[in-house]
């Protein structure tokens, strides 16, 4: 059995309050990270 945990602390940042992720080049809620680069990471752990 495998268990991963993920710091999830920006993660609502990345969608809109439909629940649509926001992609894109602009900045997150994260110092000098774009919210493009944090949803490729996460399709990284997948």
């Amino acid at each position: 059995m495998r268990i991963a945990t993920y710091n999830v602390e920006w993660f609502n940042s990345l969608f809109d309050d439909t629940g649509a992720l926001i992609g894109g080049m602009t900045w997150s809620s994260r110092r000098d990270v774009t919210k493009a680069q944090q949803t490729q990471a996460l399709g990284r752990l997948c």
